[in-house]
């Protein structure tokens, strides 16, 4: 028997906060033992090849070299249920040209038919899979078990907690409910219910001029519920686990998606000329990409076949979230992402198109992080409130996070910190006696030195609660109390005039949208003699606009609502000020030797950063931090300028 039922998808989350969706939905019921004579009596329908829709051995648990059938069979024996079974119904949604995402599908297990056992294969975005056993003890209308939750879903659920089952026999009508409960509190109820239409090559057909995109929409679907519960209701993020129950199981297999977008990004790796990389496929085989003639720049082992998939629809997000989930390592890191920089092109690409779609949501999510007032000190406290204590970690003891300058290769990160601070007091004319506001409180280091070396008065200002916290306990410590004014406090309220204001890699806070509220509110707060000194890592000019315009790795797991200016475009917005650009140097090859001190010290201090709570996702996310940034100044995208304007 085979057949195609027809009907609806429900779903309704009612913790922590109410959200449903209904939509149209199909599925087919097969006969595990029949399903390759069911494909050869059907035009439209294939059993492990490609078809109009087809079912392949390979998309259902576990990747081994059996049927579906003797998949289960061996499931139920490892469990030891040791009941004979003679026939396994599959409900579940086939391959449409070639693609299919099944967030779960039943096997109903027959044993001289009667219903013994029922599997429910659950399958998430990530590419796993967990069947859940359930035995079938009283079989009425419907059938009710339940079983505790293994395997991570949804990112707005964790794994605790219970699923009942309510699902009927095989029967004409299908139902099956699954409601998740968690302490008995009811957080999710879905349903799926079809009728039954025998299945036949006509049938098949009408199913695709029917539903011509329900197999595609699937899980475009699921992203777009995900953009509302995180975007439009708020639901925080539950952060995934590595698998770790026995039967869950990731597939090493490529899938039809994962296969075409290997492919993608294999041809587009044909773009590099003059430097040598090789890529180890998770298959084991190798292969070599650019100049043969070159010894190798950099070795590149993918681990996982969902590294082609993020990045070919996410690109340098998805290459940066690839690596935090340890999907793929390289012996080199920055220079594999210069490679990237110099070698593939930013102009349109099938990449590019194929991820156009999620750019857009990137976009989106960019935006709602602009910095307007409330959102800035959101921004800035998932980021430097991550905790005081991790920061110790990998900065030096002046604690300065941001370009240091090097006088010389035999410099320390402590020494070189010093050096740019002297720099900067000299650069910015500071005198004994001036009112100094510096934005941006950093941790401190620069308002004590010119409190205690320059005989300066300070008003430092910060948004960071961590920050304020250290500098405060600072401040006190050293009996500075009546030299330095420190504020928990947004740079636009400022009132007041100062001689000279300070602002040290800050501005990347301010946000495209706020740049000339942040040069209009310098202009005012200076006094008619005064200057500003800015330290600003900046974007080059000419790929300004297009970079204003997109989303990129940074922007999403370092900095949200975080921004780079361009030079040029400073000097365009201050043109409405009373400020001129008098001075500017970019110290920016100096940051390639501090973000590699502070990789090194990062790596020395991994065991402490996970005393602090934080996990390898994490430390892997900073690490290539680091390497991303350095690529990124080596190739001279983005560069650090000391900048000085003169009031007119």
């Amino acid at each position: 028997m085979s057949d195609i039922f027809i009907g609806t998808l429900f779903h309704k989350r009612f913790h922590p906060t109410t959200h449903a969706f209904t939509y149209p939905a199909f599925f087919f019921g097969l006969d595990c033992d029949s399903i390759d004579s069911i494909a050869k009596k059907n035009l439209f329908f294939s059993y492990n090849r490609f078809n109009l829709f087809s079912i392949y051995d390979r998309d259902y648990l576990k990747d081994t070299k059996q049927t579906i059938s003797e998949k289960i069979r061996s499931l139920l024996q490892e469990h030891n249920h040791n009941t004979p079974i003679t026939s396994i119904r599959l409900f579940t949604s086939a391959r449409c040209l070639g693609y299919c995402f099944n967030p779960v599908s039943f096997y109903y297990c027959y044993a001289n038919d009667t219903l013994t056992y029922i599997i429910a294969e659950v399958n998430n975005t990530f590419g796993e899979r967990h069947p859940y056993i359930l035995t079938c003890n009283d079989i009425g209308k419907f059938i009710n078990t339940s079983t505790n939750k293994e395997f991570y879903v949804s990112p707005f659920f964790d794994i605790e907690g219970s699923y009942d089952f309510k699902l009927t026999p095989y029967q004409s009508s299908m139902i099956f409910i699954i409601d998740y409960k968690k302490d008995d509190q009811l957080l999710l109820h879905a349903s799926l219910k079809g009728s039954h239409v025998h299945m036949s090559s006509l049938t098949t057909i009408k199913l695709s001029l029917t539903f011509p995109w329900t197999c595609f929409a699937t899980f475009l679907r699921i992203l777009f519920q995900a953009f509302n519960l995180k975007f439009k209701k708020y639901l925080p993020i539950k952060q995934k686990m590595k698998i770790k129950h026995p039967d869950s199981f990731l597939s090493k297999k490529p899938g039809f998606m994962q296969y075409l977008h290997m492919k993608l990004i294999l041809s587009q790796l044909k773009h590099i000329k003059d430097y040598h990389i090789s890529v180890t496929l998770p298959s084991g085989i190798t292969q070599s990409f650019g100049d043969p003639s070159r010894s190798e720049d950099a070795t590149v082992w993918i681990k996982d076949y969902r590294f082609f998939s993020r990045v070919a629809l996410r690109q340098d997000i998805g290459l940066g979230e690839s690596f935090m989930l340890n999907e793929w390592e390289s012996n080199d890191v920055k220079t594999l992402l210069l490679i990237f920089l110099k070698s593939l092109k930013t102009s349109p690409t099938l990449t590019s198109w194929v991820s156009f779609p999620i750019k857009l949501l990137l976009i989106f999510q960019h935006f709602l992080n602009r910095n307007h007032i409330s959102n800035s000190k959101k921004n800035i406290g998932k980021h430097y409130d991550l905790s005081n204590d991790f920061f110790k970690c990998f900065l030096d003891d002046t604690m300065m996070y941001s370009c240091a300058f090097y006088p010389d290769k035999k410099t320390s990160l402590f020494d070189a910190q010093k050096e740019k601070i002297q720099k900067i007091i000299e650069t910015s004319d500071i005198k004994s006696g001036m009112h100094i506001l510096e934005i941006g409180s950093g941790w401190g280091s620069l308002a004590i030195e010119l409190a205690t070396k320059h005989n300066c008065r300070v008003t430092t200002v910060t948004i960071s609660k961590e920050q304020f916290n250290y500098v405060k306990e600072k401040i006190k410590n050293l009996n500075l109390t009546d030299k330095i004014t420190l504020l928990f406090q947004d740079y636009r309220h400022l009132d007041g005039t100062f001689d000279r204001v300070i602002s040290i890699e800050m501005i990347e806070a301010v946000g495209h949208k706020y740049l000339p509220t942040y040069f209009n509110k310098i202009n005012d707060l200076l006094t008619e003699s005064g200057k500003a000194f800015i330290q600003s890592i900046t974007i080059r000019d000419e790929i300004y606009h297009t970079y204003k315009s997109k989303t990129d790795w940074i922007q999403k797991y370092i900095f949200p609502g975080g921004h780079l200016p361009s030079v040029s475009h400073i000097k365009e917005i201050i043109k409405n000020t009373n400020l001129s650009l008098t001075f500017s140097e970019n110290i920016g090859p100096h940051y390639i030797q501090t973000l590699e001190d502070w990789k090194i010290t990062l790596l020395k201090n991994i065991e402490t950063v996970k005393s602090l709570g934080f996990d390898d996702t994490f430390i892997r996310k900073w690490l290539y931090y680091f390497e991303y940034c350095q690529a990124g100044f080596q190739a001279d995208q983005v560069r650090d300028y000391h900048l000085v304007f003169d009031k007119k």
